[in-house]
């Protein structure tokens, strides 16, 4: 039987975010697995595996006044090319208060939330079954998770767009950071409260543009971080500083510097996130000598408010690893991500650490098992470090949601006061 086309819409309790699939039956199982290798890194305090029968990523959290929501993808059933936005909220410990899932097309995937007033913005895409249009999503949802509104838009009608990443300026504004096929081109869109677009920009130095991370800065502007193929060939860390209106005030690629004579950078360099920091900015992710040898090591590099490069460290656990998400408060930075034998997953496990202010590691450690991953945390003075990813039990398997508490980073980071995204 074939499905309806186009503009399918429904929703089904739950508040973590992401895309996966229910199953008939369960909620979160419950872990007591600490971290599997650790540098003085601190303990676990709980942990909770989110089995839906089918896919799940968890790939993005906001706090709560009791709790966090989660954001991410899941597969309502065995069709592969099928999934849709999961939210869900999570108590202190980690168990499902409720959940709700949201889909546009046969295709709508859910990949970064923030909090706002009464509730949560989530950033993702949606297109149908084998098409190449693709369209960003805005999705605005209450405190208990009920659709408030959403906005399905485009750079074009024909264009494969996505959101990878949001963040909620001063006046209550919504800014989304991702990409387009439209001349290969990075894209930011502002959207008011009501889901009216503002304005909406390309930006572009090279070919292949990416946006992954955005971050509102104090003077009320926005900072954007991703990757682009320079005149070189290599894949260059860029970061993008706009002003209020979205114009350009600088644009920067980074290369991290290789031990070769002959080729002195390595290939490949990209930022995933981005925070403000005490002297403009830090940005991380992952660069790779050379990328086809599936080595890479993870990469946090800070910059000032011009854009000048102040300090770049490369983070290596095993022979595969990345950071995903960073905050920065009290003249030190907190990271996680992912390592791994290869990057095909294998013997996967969640990364955490946290960094001095010139990017030494204080502590780190790793967690999980078979394919693990970290996607995105949170920081609290009650809660520690709560962090969400995936597992799965083998490199390649269908993978649950995760999530775990690493308590009393504060103590062992020597931290005081409470956070939010910009530290404050």
């Amino acid at each position: 039987m074939e499905r309806e086309p186009s503009r399918r819409r429904f929703i089904t309790g739950c508040c973590v975010a992401g895309a996966g699939a229910l199953a008939a039956e369960g909620f979160a199982s419950g872990a007591t697995a600490g971290a599997t290798s650790q540098d003085d890194a601190p303990p676990t305090r709980w942990e909770q595996t989110y089995d839906r029968g089918t896919s799940l990523d968890v790939n993005g959290v906001a706090p709560t006044s009791d709790g966090h929501v989660a954001v991410g993808t899941a597969e309502p059933g065995d069709d592969e090319t099928e999934s849709e936005i999961w939210a869900a909220e999570v108590d202190v410990a980690g168990q499902v208060v409720w959940e709700q899932r949201f889909s546009e097309r046969a295709a709508t995937e859910g990949f970064a939330i923030e909090s706002v007033d009464d509730g949560f913005i989530v950033a993702g895409h949606t297109h149908e079954a084998g098409s190449s249009a693709q369209s960003g999503v805005a999705l605005r949802i209450d405190a208990e998770g009920t659709e408030q509104w959403r906005r399905v838009f485009d750079v074009r009608d024909d264009t494969t767009d996505t959101l990878r990443s949001v963040d909620v300026d001063a006046a209550g504004q919504f800014v989304f950071a991702g990409w387009t096929s439209r001349f290969e081109d990075a894209w930011v869109a502002k959207l008011d409260d009501t889901g009216g677009i503002t304005w909406m920009n390309r930006y572009g130095p090279g070919s292949e543009n990416r946006y992954h991370g955005i971050t509102v800065d104090s003077d009320g502007g926005y900072v954007v971080v991703g990757e682009t193929v320079d005149t070189t060939g290599d894949t260059a860390g860029w970061a993008n500083k706009l002003d209020t209106d979205g114009v350009q005030q600088f644009s920067q690629q980074f290369k991290k510097e290789s031990d070769s004579a002959t080729n002195t950078f390595d290939d490949f360099n990209v930022f995933y996130d981005v925070d403000e920091s005490r002297e403009g900015f830090v940005a991380v992710g992952a660069n790779a000598f050379d990328p086809q040898t599936n080595e890479q090591n993870g990469w946090a590099l800070e910059f000032n408010v011009n854009g000048g490069r102040l300090w770049d460290k490369r983070y290596t656990e095993e022979s595969y690893t990345e950071l995903r998400d960073v905050r920065y408060t009290n003249l030190q930075y907190f990271v996680v991500g992912e390592t791994a034998t290869d990057g095909d997953g294998t013997d996967a496990r969640g990364y955490a650490a946290n960094l001095g202010i010139d990017g030494d590691v204080n502590w780190s450690g790793t967690w999980g098992s078979g394919s693990s991953q970290f996607s995105a945390f949170r920081l609290t003075d009650a809660d520690g470090l709560v962090t969400v990813g995936r597992m799965a039990t083998t490199a390649g398997g269908t993978p649950s949601g995760w999530a775990l508490q690493i308590a009393d980073v504060h103590a062992h980071a020597d931290r005081r006061g409470d956070w939010d995204r910009h530290g404050r």
